[in-house]
């Protein structure tokens, strides 16, 4: 929902040497998942299976980089465990290709086509990172540490920080919205 965020990953990787597709190939179904409406989330994996395998058929792939923790957490975690229509090896094979853009930078640091040019925050500069709650929950904010301390050049400090209420659709509902505030 934000292109900026997009268009700037595009522009980091480019500067790395790749060549970018931004693709459109549908959404996670994240939202659809977390409201409880599965057979709709379903249609809607299926559907984004497609169309990202039909990428990956198409030309070689080195990653598919999703810029949304929360959406990668479902393609690595929820998509295996759905009963879609697509097998579980072409849903393994997609999580296995996902990564966040951050970790996929840092990953490939010392082989990427063209060596990252980032200039390094001056001596001193604070770097605080707030990871986000899904990729907490499931492999941890170090992989977009690792990647802030290489781009950055200097230390970067992760917070110890719990859940920011927004979890999903939690936060977001008018009954729930006291509490979504407690938690952040």
């Amino acid at each position: 929902n934000e292109p900026g965020i997009g268009l700037a990953t595009k522009q980091v990787l480019e500067a790395c040497g790749y060549r970018v597709i931004l693709a459109d190939a549908g959404c996670c179904a994240r939202a659809k998942i977390s409201l409880g409406l599965l057979g709709d989330a379903i249609n809607e994996v299926d559907a984004t299976i497609d169309s990202l395998h039909a990428i990956v058929q198409r030309e070689p792939v080195e990653a598919i980089l999703v810029a949304e923790p929360s959406c990668l957490s479902v393609i690595k975690d929820d998509w295996l465990t759905l009963k879609t229509r697509n097998t579980i090896d072409a849903k393994k094979k997609l999580a296995a290709l996902s990564f966040l853009p951050e970790e996929f930078v840092a990953k490939k640091w010392d082989t990427h086509p063209n060596k990252p040019a980032f200039k390094p925050f001056a001596q001193g500069d604070r770097v605080v990172l707030h990871g986000h709650c899904h990729q907490k929950a499931l492999w941890g904010a170090g992989t977009s540490s690792q990647a802030l301390q290489m781009a950055c050049g200097g230390s970067v400090e992760t917070l110890d920080t719990g859940c920011c209420g927004m979890a999903g659709s939690f936060g977001y509902t008018k009954d729930r919205y006291d509490l979504s505030m407690q938690i952040g």
